[in-house]
Parts: structure tokens; sequence; C-alpha cells
């Protein structure tokens, strides 16, 4: 338990430092933003996210491997620092595709909530999500 806390740990003070998605914050900001993940240990083989339904939040996989198929057909491969959920989110509509784990992953989760709040109070990151979503649909 100890050794998973602190990987969990190491691994959000990675990405909130690396990713583009945690640029526009301040380290104390990125400090509260971290705070509203979930941190989730998920299995090989576990739907994240089902094409047609809802979305819960924005993913972010840690590490692991994940992909995604849209109507039987691969449409993206994520690896770490990957990001899904946020195209239904921001369009308000059910899941594009189906999101699996290709083998255990760790992976945070922020609540549609959350996701809709830090939205609000900080546009440039839906510049971002908004921009990232683009260059998949171009792909």
């Amino acid at each position: 338990r100890v050794l998973l806390r602190f990987l969990r740990e190491r691994l959000m003070e990675t990405l909130a430092k690396t990713s583009p998605l945690f640029a526009p914050f301040s380290e104390s900001e990125r400090t509260m933003l971290t705070s509203k993940f979930r941190f989730l240990e998920v299995d090989r083989n576990v739907r994240v996210v089902e094409q047609g339904k809802a979305v819960t939040g924005l993913f972010v996989l840690l590490a692991g491997e994940a992909a995604a198929v849209a109507d039987g057909n691969p449409v993206a491969h994520y690896q770490a620092g990957g990001m899904f959920g946020e195209l239904a989110l921001i369009k308000g509509t059910p899941a594009t595709a189906t999101v699996v784990t290709l083998q255990k992953s760790y992976v945070l989760h922020l609540p549609r909530k959350e996701f809709s709040e830090i939205i609000m109070t900080h546009p440039q990151v839906l510049e971002y999500l908004a921009t990232l979503t683009l260059e998949r649909d171009d792909h």
C-alpha cells in the first residue's frame, strides 16, 4: 500500500510537470488540480469508456496501455500521458469509441463535474483539449 501511494504520487507529480494539460497552472494550482483526480488501478481488458454511453469524466493514462475502438475499428492507441473522454465531455455527447486497457494500467480520472468547473475557470485547458481533439480527427 505504501509503495502504491509512492508510485501514485510520483506519477502524478511527473504528469503535472510535463503534460500540456497542466501548463497553464501555477505550482499551487497544479497541486489543487491533481487532488481532484481519482487514481485508478485498472486490470487488463477493462472497458474504461464504452461507445454510445455517457463518459464519467476525463481519463489520463499514467502507466500502461489502452486502445480505442469505434464500430469495431481501431481508432487510437494510448500510452503514458494519453488522454481520453475529453471529446464526449466537450461536446456533451456519448462516447464515440470504447477504450479498453491492454495491460494492467494506472489511470487518473477527473469526474465530469470537476472537469466542467476547471474548463469554466481555465479556458486555456478547454482550448488545449479542443486542439488535441482536432489533431485526433485529422488522423
